[in-house]
């Protein structure tokens, strides 16, 4: 099965985009870019700013539509893609992944990317299944950071649902609480985002500035506080229920990544 890529860019990330045609051009792949521009974010964005645990910035909704849209398009499509923000790092490993995910079935998301030390992802003791070196293992809580992730028709048609029943969020929060869905971390892991390379003490190919952290927060007064407040202590005893009900057959670390970043 051939995984088809899509890259969620800015029209002005010209400098990312030139940097993704760079990085695909060399691994030998082809992408298609999905426009993260889209007059219908403002609508969103009023509508939506206030639905989750917090107020959500304009960027944030943005962001979270702009990966809905990709979501529509493995739905629409029936067949799993690999979905990508324009600051994705790939490493080679990427493509022994995409050459064998025909052997992968019952999978609704595979999460292909790492975030350092301090993002411990709670996963199964052992393996579900290998390719080469490369381990396929049960991901139970820990899906933040999505600038890279494969997903397949029936994740999509959940994650959908779940936004038709007035569901929004930040996305990778969202995600991570979308406990219907069968969730796999690939390790080591074949994709950091630009802005970890430093971390992992390699040369940063692309220097890189984030566009919803450079966002301003909304201050929230009155009711509206514990609204809010009431909201993120539901979405921590979520995660608290899901953690206990897993300890006996996962644990919380962090995700190796792959050696072979060029």
């Amino acid at each position: 099965m051939s995984i088809k890529t899509v890259i969620i860019n800015l029209d002005r990330a010209k400098d990312r985009l030139a940097f993704q045609k760079l990085q695909f051009s060399k691994l030998g792949l082809e992408f298609e870019r999905l426009s993260a521009d889209c007059p219908s974010h403002q609508e969103n964005y009023e509508r939506f700013k206030d639905s989750w645990e917090r107020p959500m910035s304009f960027c944030e909704i943005a962001v979270f539509f702009n990966h809905k849209k990709a979501w529509e398009m493995v739905e629409a499509r029936g067949e799993p893609m690999m979905i990508l923000e324009d600051d994705a790092y790939l490493s080679t490993d990427v493509l022994t992944l995409l050459d064998n995910i025909s052997r992968l079935d019952h999978i609704d998301f595979l999460s292909l990317e790492a975030r350092g030390k301090n993002q411990r992802k709670l996963v199964a003791r052992q393996p579900t299944t290998k390719i080469d070196d490369v381990n396929i293992t049960r991901l139970y809580q820990g899906r933040s950071g999505l600038a890279g992730y494969i997903l397949w028709p029936p994740g999509a048609k959940k994650l959908l649902k779940a936004v038709q029943s007035g569901k929004i969020g930040i996305v990778d929060k969202f995600i991570n609480a979308e406990y219907s869905l069968n969730a796999y971390q690939v390790e080591p892991a074949p994709l950091i985002q630009l802005d970890r390379c430093q971390h992992y003490g390699l040369p940063c190919p692309l220097h890189t500035a984030s566009y919803i952290s450079s966002q301003g927060k909304k201050h929230v007064k009155g009711i509206a506080t514990l609204r809010f407040k009431c909201r993120r202590i539901a979405g921590q005893v979520k995660i608290l229920v899901n953690e206990i009900m897993n300890r006996h057959r996962a644990v919380k670390r962090p995700i190796n990544i792959s050696g072979s970043f060029n």
